[in-house]
């Protein structure tokens, strides 16, 4: 099971596909829509299994983001936008169960227009922490960096933004590369120079701190090269990069930090690690894998602590980054028999949990993967 690639379904194709998380081992997804919000799921080792979890209608949309948190049961949509005919815009937050598509609506309350207005929306991501749901400007790599706690107000079904923003590093360097959250309950972030020197904040405490590869890394990052490339863009909301071209890139989500190393074909993957008492990180190689180009073209990657998700215009791909269980390899053994591959090496049909229940007489109702 090096990559397993799944064809999306037709009423997918048109449009950017959105991605938003993991729960167990179901990628959710959603298809850009200029009046409805559709959430989508496919098991990753299952073909045939694309549903619609849930359709959300307004008449107009011209903003959307989403984010889920780290155990996977509820999905947040951030959306700007005309929700009944005759209706003004209005921000509006959900909070859909993964489990069953049900949802709760809140509202910007109006406290915190002022604050939302401030908000760089086109480069603003959001995520989730064990308890906090957050957002932030991912784009600023020069000064404060701008983040905002969502605080739910359900007795009233609004809610609020609280700005926590990140001081800016007192150390004299240049900085490319984007600032990843790795814990928004913390609010720890790291940030990398253009000598790929590692530096992380530690929001408990507000301060930077830099730390270095330990004996046991796989990487040494400060002996790669440098980024080049770079689109820069000034303005009064500060200093921002575009584009970065390098063989190195970062990826966190689901409480997990993921470094890829892109050289002649060849995909490497990291999982990134901290240990705070004696200041060093630690590069674990978890997977290598050549993608292909149906998947290398054009692609979001998402990252969990046992799979990766790459999520492309019309399929989906996944690479296991630890070994796979007993469980998981026999059923996928057993969809190989139903499924079928195409000339490009993507899967189609196959059997649903269920069946393959029903196919092995089993009579227990646990789930089997």
């Amino acid at each position: 099971m090096t990559i397993v690639k799944i064809r999306s379904p037709k009423e997918m194709l048109k449009g950017k596909l959105n991605k938003i998380g993991f729960r167990d081992h179901e990628l959710f997804v959603s298809p850009t829509r200029d009046d409805v919000i559709e959430i989508w799921s496919v098991h990753c080792l299952i073909p045939n299994s694309w549903q619609c979890l849930c359709r959300i209608a307004f008449v107009e949309i011209p903003y959307v983001k989403y984010a889920m948190n780290i155990s996977g049961d509820k999905i947040y949509v951030l959306i700007i936008g005309m929700k009944d005919p005759g209706d003004v815009f209005r921000v509006w937050l959900f909070e859909v169960s993964s489990l069953d598509g049900t949802y709760n609506s809140y509202t910007l309350d109006e406290d915190s227009f002022q604050a939302f207005d401030e908000v760089y929306l086109d480069n603003i991501y959001i995520g989730c922490g064990q308890n906090t749901l957050y957002m932030y400007d991912r784009s600023l790599v020069m000064g404060e960096i701008p983040f905002y706690n969502f605080i739910l107000h359900e007795e009233i079904n609004t809610f609020s933004i609280e700005r926590k923003p990140i001081r800016v590093p007192k150390e004299e360097r240049q900085w490319t590369r984007f600032p990843i959250v790795l814990d928004g309950d913390k609010r720890t972030v790291l940030k990398l120079s253009d000598t790929n020197e590692v530096f992380v904040y530690d929001g408990s405490i507000d301060t930077w701190t830099r730390i270095f590869a330990n004996e046991e890394s796989d990487l040494k990052l400060e002996e790669m090269r440098s980024a080049r490339g770079i689109s820069e863009t000034y303005g009064p909301r500060g200093h921002r990069f575009s584009a970065i071209e390098s063989p190195l890139t970062v990826y966190a989500d689901h409480g997990c930090c993921i470094f890829k190393v892109h050289n002649r074909g060849l995909h490497s993957f990291y999982d990134f690690s901290i240990n705070f008492n004696n200041r060093t990180y630690k590069l674990l190689k978890v997977s290598a894998v050549r993608l292909g180009p149906l998947v290398e073209q054009r692609n979001y990657m998402l990252c969990t602590p046992t799979k990766l998700a790459f999520i492309c215009p019309d399929l989906v791909a996944f690479v296991p980054i630890q070994l796979p269980t007993l469980r998981e390899l026999s059923f996928w053994k057993i969809q190989e028999n139903y499924a079928k591959q195409d000339k490009n090496g993507i899967w189609v049909g196959g059997r649903s949990e269920q069946q393959i229940r029903d196919l092995c007489n089993l009579k227990h109702h646990n789930r089997i993967v």
